[in-house]
């Protein structure tokens, strides 16, 4: 009865479960792509801390431009915004010296970044990842000579943060149906007891 209860109590608050799923999907996202640039910063030489950083970037980004919880589209999404990723960071690292530039190119890629929402969810995809990836670059201490490097980690960890992503946060269109339907049976009961007190108090 008390888990009947809480579970009717979350699916009202979050009809869909929409923010609990965002949030589990960055978890997921989040902690696969950690452990493997962790784990594969010392295979291609680079310090723990850009390896967890590199893959952590990666699951992050994805995790809040990627919404899609089937099959394909978690695959080809994911796997789409892979190249602007591989665009913006080259960009980031070699402006390293040129200030100015890396800001005022900054402010250009944010102009792509909102007007890419015009072409549809892989444009949403391109614009927000090619913004945040040149973003985050400007934070690294790196050269070009890590591109390569960065590359290998930041490929490794999306392919991890994919699977994670395929075995762990895909929801059946019937349960989100359910628990839509459950929210809204909560809410409508809600308003028929107010609906009833108020009528006893006039």
């Amino acid at each position: 009865m008390v888990l009947a209860r809480a579970v009717t109590a979350v699916v009202t608050g979050d009809p869909g479960l929409g923010r609990l799923m965002a949030g589990w999907r960055g978890v997921v996202s989040l902690a696969a792509g950690v452990l493997v640039g962790y784990a594969a910063a010392g295979v291609v030489g680079q310090p723990v801390v850009i390896g967890v950083i590199t893959g952590g970037l990666m699951g992050f980004i994805t995790a809040i431009a990627v919404s899609d919880n089937s099959a394909e589209g978690i695959t080809k999404r994911c796997a789409a915004a892979f190249v602007p990723f591989v665009v913006a960071l080259p960009l980031s690292l070699a402006l390293h010296p040129y200030r100015w530039a890396e800001l005022s190119l900054m402010v250009v890629l944010l102009f792509v970044h909102m007007y890419a929402n015009n072409f549809g969810p892989y444009g949403h995809d391109f614009g927000t990842v090619l913004f945040a990836t040149f973003l985050s670059g400007l934070l690294l201490p790196l050269s070009m000579s890590a591109y390569g490097a960065l590359v290998a980690m930041s490929g490794l960890s999306l392919v991890a943060v994919i699977l994670a992503r395929l075995l762990l946060c895909r929801m059946r269109p019937g349960r989100l149906l359910v628990y839509a339907e459950t929210a809204l049976l909560a809410r409508l009961d809600g308003s028929i007891a107010e609906a009833a007190r108020l009528g006893r108090v006039s």
